[in-house]
């Protein structure tokens, strides 16, 4: 709270274990899943930012090892993918006919911040900056709860968020139920 990222952000979302600056004129959205909230997006005017923290080991080294398989991935889905150095190093890159897609990772102790960043073509140098910008204003609290290395970190829905989802996921079921009993 002590810090001013108005260059950026209008705000901070507190997500428990990532304090996100939410750039100026961006949504959020939640994807959920069977089970709740499955994965949170930033939506900008230039793409969409995808944060995550992941739980890593004393010694580092996790995104070496995981920038690899996601490149690995990336190809044989057919996406040509190479990797780029950014303010924290390496950085994997992947060029679809939809876009580019940017995955930019920065190793802290015993924490990994993982930001993938896609764009359309033509906005991605704008989407990468952003995401850095992002990144570098961003706080990420390990806690002390022991979590395995390679999983995600734990999010907390701050409740306003938390309220729309319900709503969001009850007017869901009663279409679901509603089409059920056309049926």
């Amino acid at each position: 709270n002590d810090f001013d990222f108005s260059d950026v952000s209008d705000g901070v979302l507190n997500l428990g274990s990532i304090a996100l600056p939410l750039p100026k004129n961006s949504q959020v959205q939640v994807e959920m899943g069977e089970n709740g909230p499955r994965m949170l997006h930033v939506v900008t005017e230039f793409g969409r930012m995808t944060p995550v923290a992941f739980a890593a080991p004393n010694s580092g080294g996790m995104w070496e090892e995981s920038s690899n398989e996601i490149a690995e991935g990336m190809r044989s889905e057919g996406m040509p993918t190479e990797f780029e150095t950014g303010p924290w190093g390496r950085e994997v890159v992947g060029r679809g006919e939809n876009g580019i897609i940017r995955i930019i990772a920065v190793e802290g102790p015993r924490w990994l911040y993982r930001m993938t960043a896609a764009a359309p073509h033509g906005k991605e140098d704008y989407l990468a900056d952003l995401a850095r910008s992002v990144i570098a204003r961003s706080f990420i609290y390990r806690g002390t709860t022991p979590v395995l290395a390679g999983n995600s970190l734990p999010v907390d829905i701050p409740a306003p968020l938390a309220a729309q989802l319900q709503q969001a996921m009850a007017q869901q079921a009663q279409r679901a139920q509603h089409l059920e009993n056309e049926n």
